[in-house]
């Protein structure tokens, strides 16, 4: 299973430009696609089958993903954001969200009328779905127009697309699904981290991707703990359009669009 070519080339460049390689803990130039094997860990095997693969899988965990799982446990709270603050579209605010996604957790997604992207070329696209929290009552704001959990998001990325599905793209939404479904499956608890990746270029205000990583919590002796050898995914999803980068550094409103 490989990467579309079409995405290919328009991934690498993302890579480049934005200088996503050590942040993502990849070597530069490392292929960005992988073959399906009989070894293949969990990840490789739960992911439909299809010629075409666009999220990037990563090895190593999101930095802090330890850290904010234990400051779930010691706030005894379900889920938080990264990002405590209100600021100007044309400011980067968010950051990115984090939660324990159980069969308490989920519900149904609610259309949002009021999205703060609305004029532009963008999405309003969630870091901490509906789907995956709209079960909490406290702790998360999920209304289309919060900036702690709202970002610029491509059609691409955040399109509506279903585990399993026949013509889906695994896309931030298609790994939305894949934990939903296997929550309601197995009734399993997995820790889920979403963080927002920026290019090095401190002017840019899009951000370049998101990660996703989700990792089984259990119960022990001293209370929840995650088990780093049931790790459900870990994976980059590329903010990009289906045949162009757009301008990371500005907000492009609808009718003056700008490629790159």
């Amino acid at each position: 299973m490989k990467m579309c070519s079409g995405y290919k080339d328009l991934i690498l460049q993302l890579f480049e430009e934005g200088d996503l390689w050590e942040q993502l803990g990849l070597a530069k130039n490392e292929e960005l696609f992988f073959n399906k094997t009989e070894d293949s860990g969990l990840q490789e095997q739960e992911i439909k089958n299809s010629e075409c693969y666009f999220s990037i899988p990563l090895k190593n965990d999101i930095e802090d993903l330890t850290d904010k799982f234990n400051e779930l446990k010691d706030k005894d709270i379900k889920v938080d954001n990264d990002s405590n603050c209100y600021g100007d579209m044309n400011k980067k605010v968010a950051v990115g969200g984090y939660g324990i996604v159980d069969d308490t957790t989920l519900g149904k997604s609610k259309r949002c009328n009021k999205k703060r992207y609305k004029d532009t070329i963008f999405h309003s696209g969630h870091i901490l779905a509906q789907r995956l929290f709209r079960g909490v009552t406290k702790g998360i704001c999920l209304n289309c127009n919060n900036e702690n959990n709202i970002y610029p998001q491509t059609e691409l990325s955040n399109r509506a697309s279903e585990y399993g599905g026949k013509f889906s793209i695994d896309n931030q939404t298609y790994y939305e699904s894949f934990l939903e479904r296997k929550v309601l499956k197995t009734g399993k608890k997995y820790f889920y981290r979403a963080k927002l990746v920026y290019g090095k270029d401190e002017s840019e205000i899009v951000p370049r991707g998101i990660r996703l990583q989700a990792v089984e919590v259990k119960e022990g002796d001293s209370g929840m703990y995650m088990d780093k050898n049931k790790i459900l995914f870990n994976v980059f999803i590329p903010n990009i359009f289906k045949d162009f980068l757009p301008n990371y550094k500005k907000i492009t409103l609808i009718g003056e669009l700008e490629k790159i």
